[in-house]
């Protein structure tokens, strides 16, 4: 992932493998961990994958930006999601 962090690094992950991914984006001032009951809803039907942002949660002490925001987004539907059949929603 961007900045040298393995792509299990502030991510959560749920679901079948080969179901379609859906990218869980949170907030400001919010970890991925806001998307627990979500995760835990759909994950019988999809793979959900929950990301923390830079400056939250486990990448508190990474400096926030909306490139790096962006960037961390874009990693995680490449590697985690797959790059395929993906859906990205954000709080």
């Amino acid at each position: 992932m961007t900045a040298g962090f393995p792509e299990t690094f502030g991510v959560d992950r749920a679901g079948p493998g080969a179901a379609p991914a859906l990218v869980l984006v949170p907030g400001a001032v919010v970890s991925r961990k806001v998307w627990l009951p979500q995760v835990r809803a759909l994950s019988d039907e999809f793979r959900v994958i929950a990301v923390d942002l830079p400056g939250h949660g486990d990448r508190a002490a990474q400096p926030f930006s909306f490139a790096a925001a962006a960037a961390c987004v874009a990693d995680v539907i490449r590697t985690p999601a797959g790059g395929r059949d993906r859906d990205v929603r954000t709080f």
